[in-house]
């Protein structure tokens, strides 16, 4: 696997990987890149140029995205529960039901966001009758998710989704262990 920096798959800056083993039986079943220093300063300088360009995207295509990731979602929904299950060492049954959720949410994300609408404070203060003052929702720019090992698919989806909906660019950092089995070395 590799990490996605500015819309490209990459390997670490210095090649080094952390292996995911199944915790269940201990096969090894990936290796993921061990970012770097250079490695997140790349991925930040790509956030700060990607929030432009997204931020600038009407509200109703960000939706469409994530309405997309939503299908897609419940079209492989079996797999990932399959490779869920590999990974964070949960049961079937654990599995279905985090995976269960997760097109629902970001459908409900989407929906959230395409009915926002902005604000209007008249008469907020004496003096003020005459006065309107409109509050309109901007994005904050780079919003850094931090996944849990958890929950990882039901938290990646809570915290990614409505970032992306309200216009911010996103990094996200996963658990470095993808159960709670930690090594005690």
């Amino acid at each position: 696997m590799q990490m996605l920096i500015g819309g490209n798959k990459v390997d670490s800056q210095d090649g080094k990987v952390i292996e995911v083993f199944n915790p269940a039986n201990g096969e090894l079943i990936d290796t993921v890149p061990s970012a770097t220093k250079e490695d997140i300063e790349r991925a930040l300088e790509c956030a700060q140029l990607g929030k432009v360009e997204w931020a600038q995207t009407p509200m109703h295509k960000r939706c469409d995205i994530l309405r997309k990731y939503a299908e897609l979602i419940a079209e492989h929904r079996e797999e990932l529960t399959m490779m869920l299950c590999k990974e964070a060492g949960k049961s079937i049954k654990d599995g279905r039901i985090e995976m269960g959720k997760i097109d629902m949410m970001a459908r409900g994300y989407a929906e959230r966001a395409n009915h926002l609408y902005g604000t209007v404070l008249a008469d907020a203060q004496p003096g003020m009758e005459n006065d309107y003052y409109i509050v309109k929702r901007e994005p904050l720019g780079v919003v850094v998710c931090v996944v849990p090992y958890n929950f990882p698919i039901s938290l990646y989806t809570q915290k990614v989704a409505p970032a992306l909906a309200m216009g911010n660019a996103v990094i996200i950092k996963p658990a470095r262990y993808a159960h709670d089995q930690y090594p005690h070395d």
